[in-house]
């Protein structure tokens, strides 16, 4: 059976390169189709371009990468790129995928910047999903948009420069096979095969076991970008948010908890106080997770798992990614409950079905932890990072997972100024003219500012006893009026 897994892999060169590069050639990049080495630590993995940007393209490509929050850029799921915006919304610039002309949401350039990433990811899952100049995923993780280390555009139009101070940055489109259906039946069979979601077993030779092959993958796209807020350290990233899921149970569970895309070298050396002693201080109450909750997608945050149900590269309908066959056959050893199965579910062999378990909804007492960042432009000069931890059960006794001095949330944080400016001293949620809050709404503190003492939609006393004293004044009135008629 290995051999066949084996052979599955030689007959297909865009696997292939991913577990043995060693024999691979670089393209020269005059045409869009080029074998691209990509560094991963002291190895590389090799990927396939389907397009070279121009030397005009590129230009524009770094500008709008640049652009704070992919605020300027576009990716669709086709592969298509779009940069910059009019005043009037509509789509200055569009480069096409020339391997998939599917029809794409941007295709005929729509008038409002719903399609960025930042407004299509980066608003909700900015923690799970990263990016930078160097690299770019499709929200969908088929695509890359990728800046060659070593290769450069001159004044003449020709990639063939390193370096030099009119050179500019060369791009190209990336395919990824990793989120594809031909890896996805590799990894199927080595899992039927092994009955190991991590499987170590080597294929083709020493160093090309589904362990190592996934992780040099994943240490391929690294980026470092936020601060931790308990020491202070940068902490790293991977661009591909399913590396958080695909590999160890242990940063599983710790990127499920910490709501956040982390590397695993990076939450063991960097995110604690005191390195790897933070570390192993805290690893006895987040082991005590099931194996399943990361993969089950609870919790309400917007960590890596939650992502990947999101952008339906895991989920109850069918999928092209490896995940989906991960994903399951974690749910099925270890969830605890009821669960509801695919109508061709095959215990024996896990990875037959295509279609994701649905997890039993459960009640759990597990605190995430929300990383709010402060600061305007997000740099590591004037950025902090805070944790907010919250959901614990009414009975926090009970709660055997998180204890009330979790580590994560230090008590003299920092990172977090007293007086943090971005946190405004009253509810911005409550306008000073709101008529929704009555003046004495027990919420809303007696000498809050924001709700005005003279505010005309609040009256003062019931409407309905105002009426009975306007009658009766009015009465009185005319009774004076009648007597000095009378009398005098």
């Amino acid at each position: 059976m290995t051999s066949d897994i084996a052979n599955d892999i030689k007959s297909n060169p865009l696997i292939y390169k991913l577990f043995n590069d060693s024999d691979t050639q670089e393209g020269d990049f005059s045409t869009d189709i080029n074998w691209v080495k990509i560094p991963s630590g002291d190895s590389s993995i090799t990927l396939m371009s389907v397009k070279v940007y121009s030397y005009l393209e590129c230009i524009d490509i770094q500008r709008s990468l640049n652009v704070e929050n992919g605020k300027d850029i576009c990716f669709t799921n086709e592969g298509h790129i779009g940069t910059g915006y009019f005043k009037n919304g509509r789509l200055k610039n569009f480069y096409k995928n020339p391997v998939n002309n599917k029809n794409s949401e941007i295709n005929n350039r729509p008038s409002s910047k719903s399609n960025t990433i930042y407004n299509k990811v980066l608003q909700k899952w900015n923690k799970s999903f990263f990016y930078n100049e160097d690299f770019l995923f499709s929200p969908n993780l088929l695509w890359i948009l990728y800046k060659l280390p070593n290769q450069r555009y001159g004044e003449d139009g020709k990639i063939n420069y390193h370096s030099g101070t009119n050179t500019v940055p060369a791009y190209v489109l990336l395919y990824n096979p990793i989120h594809r259906k031909d890896f996805q039946k590799v990894y199927s069979n080595i899992l039927n095969l092994t009955k190991n979601e991590f499987s170590t077993e080597n294929l083709l030779g020493s160093d090309t076991d589904y362990k190592t092959t996934i992780g040099k993958y994943c240490n391929a796209f690294k980026m470092k970008k936020y601060v931790s807020p308990s020491s202070g350290n940068e902490i790293e990233h991977y661009l591909d948010p399913t590396c958080c899921l695909n590999n160890d149970h242990d940063l599983a569970k710790m990127s499920f908890v910490l709501n956040m895309n982390i590397t695993k070298n990076s939450v063991m050396t960097d995110y604690y106080k005191n390195g790897i002693d933070g570390y192993n201080a805290v690893y006895d109450a987040f082991n005590s997770i099931d194996l399943s909750s990361p993969y089950c997608g609870e919790g309400s945050g917007h960590s890596p798992a939650s992502y990947v149900r999101e952008f339906d590269i895991v989920g109850p309908n069918p999928s092209s990614s490896f995940m989906q066959q991960l994903t399951n056959f974690i749910i099925y050893k270890n969830a605890k409950g009821k669960l509801t199965l695919p109508q061709n579910w095959n215990e024996a062999k896990p990875s037959e079905s295509n279609n994701g378990i649905r997890c039993a909804t459960r009640s759990l007492n597990i605190t995430q932890c929300n990383n709010n960042i402060i600061g305007d432009k997000i740099t590591l000069d004037n950025t902090s990072l805070s944790n907010v931890c919250g959901a614990t059960s009414k009975d926090s006794k009970t709660d055997s997972t998180v204890s009330k001095t979790d580590p994560l949330v230090p008590k003299t944080d920092p990172s977090v100024p007293k007086t943090d400016p971005s946190v405004p001293k009253t509810d911005p949620s409550v306008p000073k003219t709101d008529p929704l809050v009555p003046k004495t709404d027990p919420s809303v503190p007696k000498t809050d500012p924001s709700v005005p003492k003279t505010d005309p939609s609040v009256p003062k006393t019931d409407p309905s006893v105002n009426l009975f004293w306007k009658y009766l004044i009015a009465l009185i009135i005319l009774l004076l009026i009648l007597l000095i008629k009378k009398y005098f």
